[in-house]
């Protein structure tokens, strides 16, 4: 990002010589490929995050499977009670989808109330502790069926679809995984939330510290020149 700042730079440099001096602009043609713009996500307060798992609880409990669903999955309410414990992984303890499908009945210590998530490609290892309300719904999804959380990414688009009509809020699961983060930063600092988060790198985490609106709103307060 900064060498295409200093770029667009010289560009404007070279294209003010070749209108003043008429001197062959070398600069036209070129530039930095791949430049990420950043787009600040609204992230949440806790309050929205507890209704928008409460609101899907809910959703679950009270949705009637169609005859074809149940012909797929014959057991629709346990099916169910993984995507809720999906949703309060994501929302909860900031894991991504391809992390929860790591998940395994081995990967949740009940007695110590924590979850262990396993390195891989673009995530360092850590271990997480989980909420109460948490607990009692992951024993008994194991309690019944040693199966995955999630059978494949394709469900994951039916919660997502589910979870934007529920809250008109939410965006997308990045949004609760950056408001979670976000969190972290708040109550922790930089580092510790680099940890938790999972990030290899430092600069992954710092990232999260642009979607803070509130603090960005209040240094705007505080320092701009115009005060």
């Amino acid at each position: 990002a900064t060498q295409n700042q200093v770029l667009m730079m010289l560009k404007h440099y070279c294209n003010y010589l070749a209108i003043t001096q008429h001197i062959k602009n070398i600069s036209s043609f070129i530039k930095i490929r791949g430049i990420k713009k950043v787009q600040l996500k609204h992230v949440l307060t806790n309050e929205d995050v507890e209704l928008l798992c409460d609101a899907y609880y809910y959703y679950t409990q009270n949705y009637t499977p169609t005859k074809k669903e149940l012909r797929y999955y014959n057991n629709q309410q346990h099916l169910l009670l993984g995507y809720y414990i999906t949703v309060t992984l994501i929302a909860q303890q900031g894991l991504t989808p391809n992390e929860i499908l790591l998940l395994t009945k081995n990967s949740f210590d009940l007695r110590k109330g924590v979850v262990s998530i396993p390195k891989h490609l673009k995530g360092n290892a850590r271990t997480l502790i989980l909420e109460a309300s948490q607990i009692g719904s992951i024993i008994e999804f194991y309690t019944h069926d040693n199966t995955a959380l999630i059978l494949n990414k394709n469900h994951f688009e039916k919660i997502n679809l589910t979870l934007k009509t529920l809250t008109p809020k939410y965006k997308d699961f990045r949004q609760l995984r950056a408001t979670k983060i976000v969190q972290w930063i708040k109550a922790h600092g930089l580092r510790k939330a680099q940890v938790l988060a999972g990030h290899k790198n430092i600069n992954s985490t710092e990232h999260y510290v642009l979607h803070d609106v509130e603090n960005l709103k209040n240094d705007m307060q505080n320092y701009h020149p115009m005060q």
